[in-house]
């Protein structure tokens, strides 16, 4: 097994795997989705154009994993919402809870990772009702993460892709 700077690169090399996988999974779910219903949600989104936007302070928490580890990360965002039908915007999103790993070390025993990322959003809610609104934001992020050990510290930059859907009552 080869070490580098006291981490696995084959462990590493099959969670980079199995993220690109997942990222795959989703994109192509989410291509055919479009392609079904595309001219149904266009035409919902250039009709909700038409009104006079209103515009949004967000400041939102998401539970996540990174690799196995349980992720909390946190954002404020500010964008226009479109008769609450079209949201579109740009957020800042950091890693709220330190991911602290025990693994793949060599010398060192703790690893912390610090993430912090811009993130252009897009929203289209799909089903409105008077107590119910379930909507599909997607977002991408742009920024940089940080693992610190007391040896080394890393920078990598990075890309996001956050597909997710939110139900309101």
């Amino acid at each position: 097994m080869e070490k580098k700077m006291g981490v696995d690169t084959k462990h590493h090399n099959k969670i980079y795997l199995k993220t690109l996988l997942i990222k795959t999974k989703s994109v192509f779910f989410v291509l055919i989705l479009s392609q079904t219903s595309k001219a149904q949600i266009f035409d919902s989104i250039i009709a909700s154009t038409k009104y006079k936007p209103k515009i949004e302070f967000i400041v939102n928490t998401r539970n996540s994993f990174i690799t196995q580890y349980f992720a909390k990360i946190r954002g404020v965002q500010i964008g226009l919402n479109y008769n609450n039908t079209f949201k579109v915007g740009v957020g800042y999103n950091w890693l709220a809870s330190g991911v602290f790993s025990n693994k793949n070390l060599v010398v060192d025993n703790n690893i912390r990772v610090d993430l912090h990322y811009l993130s252009p959003y897009l929203e289209y809610t799909f089903y409105k009702s008077k107590k119910w609104k379930i909507s599909i934001p997607v977002l991408f992020g742009i920024g940089q993460a940080t693992r610190k050990t007391t040896i080394y510290t890393e920078n990598t930059f990075l890309t996001l892709y956050e597909p997710y859907m939110v139900a309101e009552y």
